[in-house]
């Protein structure tokens, strides 16, 4: 089977739940943004967690990228796949990397670990333009929840490897 189907070429693709659409339909613009943001992860699973060898953020991350294609399959079909457990066991993971940080009483400068905080950067877009959706009356509760705690979860993380904070002092 060929890798390209020529069927975009006129400058639309098939969104499942509603057809063919324009590639500047919001729906697939957010779906590049998942794409985006779940390379970047990829990027940190692989060029910090995987050579620190902290092996069970390593499979927490893959289960993460895992869940971003759910994410882009649910948007793309109406179908839910993100559930309240996907979201607590996110929750669980930040509460377990927070233990073993110091508390933060001010913004930091994304100075360590920087793709980390990228990826992070490309969450929160992922977020505005989710929020977006659902104004247009698109039932993406659990995904927004998920994605803003994911956002969470990368700053967490980029802390968690630090060693050390760039406070800043605006």
């Amino acid at each position: 089977m060929k890798i390209y189907t020529k069927t975009g070429d006129d400058g639309t693709t098939l969104l499942p739940k509603i057809g063919r659409v324009p590639k500047t339909n919001p729906n697939i613009q957010l779906l590049g943004s998942i794409d985006e943001l779940n390379a970047w992860i990829g990027l940190v699973n692989q060029k910090y967690i995987l050579e620190l060898k902290v092996h069970d953020i390593y499979e927490f991350i893959i289960e993460i990228q895992n869940l971003l294609f759910e994410i882009g399959a649910e948007i793309a079909t109406g179908k839910e796949r993100i559930k309240e457990d996907n979201i607590k066991k996110l929750e669980e993971n930040i509460d377990s990397m927070t233990k073993n940080l110091k508390p933060l009483k001010n913004f930091i400068i994304p100075f360590n670990h920087c793709e980390i905080h990228l990826a992070r950067a490309v969450c929160r877009r992922v977020e505005i333009d989710l929020v977006k959706l659902m104004e247009a009356h698109q039932d993406l509760k659990n995904i927004v929840i998920f994605i803003n705690r994911l956002s969470d979860f990368l700053f967490t993380l980029a802390r968690l490897l630090g060693p050390e904070e760039k406070i800043w002092h605006g």
